[in-house]
């Protein structure tokens, strides 16, 4: 998108929102810091490598996630400049990742100057953990037609923006959860090292290496999920801040 799209979207956003002030000032240099900054990207081609320009289209969503924990952790500290600076970055990226690239890009970007906005005040959905943000940020796919474009990067743009900047408190339900998934891992953590150490000695009892094997893909498949499910958890809390002690 043009600078001048992510600013016009984001500016929406702020009057939505009451952003104003310095605070929208931040937002809305940050908003356009990506195309002020490329980053260069390493490439592997089939007999070259090169550097070449990062295409916001088809960025890593992981980096998008990166930006907006930053963007969190600031926000629960009250360092609300630096939170909008991480959440400009994190803006950028989702309206452009609501646009197709290809050869029609530049013909899409100049009808996006004329496509008005149906609906500046929607019904936003509730993103409460990191999860939610997670789901929802995956779940964008690029749209073609300029009007899809335009009103999908501004409506995931402001669920993103609300839920972001509001704290609410950590429910109970979560805290249960992990106090179940962590006993379910502590526990399967005392049956993998039990398993590991009979094997190990088996190992070394018949002079072959097979059984110290089997038992490190016993302890993955044993130990990998619960202590998936855990850390997701703890992001989920940790979301919440002070609130989660």
């Amino acid at each position: 998108m043009y600078k001048n799209t992510h600013k016009r979207i984001t500016s929406e956003i702020c009057n939505v929102l009451n952003i104003s002030g310095e605070l929208k000032e931040i937002l809305l240099k940050s908003v356009i810091i990506p195309d002020e900054h490329r980053e260069n990207i390493l490439e592997f081609g089939k007999n070259k490598v090169y550097w070449r320009h990062e295409n916001h289209h088809k960025v890593n969503k992981e980096k998008i996630l990166d930006y907006l924990w930053k963007a969190r952790i600031c926000f629960l500290a009250s360092d609300y400049k630096s939170a909008m600076r991480y959440l400009g970055i994190v803006l950028h990226y989702i309206q452009d990742i609501c646009m197709c690239s290809g050869r029609l890009h530049n013909e899409r970007e100049e009808l996006l100057k004329n496509v008005s906005l149906k609906n500046k005040n929607p019904k936003v959905k509730e993103l409460r953990t990191y999860s939610d943000f997670e789901r929802l940020i995956y779940s964008i796919t690029p749209k073609r037609s300029p009007t899809s474009v335009i009103n999908s990067a501004y409506y995931y743009s402001l669920v993103i923006t609300k839920n972001l900047l509001t704290k609410y408190p950590l429910p109970q339900d979560l805290i249960n959860k992990y106090g179940e998934v962590k006993k379910e891992y502590e526990e399967n953590k005392k049956i993998s090292f039990g398993m590991m150490l009979i094997f190990t000695i088996t190992s070394i009892i018949v002079k072959n290496l097979i059984p110290l094997a089997i038992s490190f893909i016993l302890l993955y498949l044993i130990l990998y999920q619960p202590y998936k499910k855990l850390i997701n958890l703890e992001k989920d809390i940790n979301w919440f801040g002070e609130n989660s002690e």
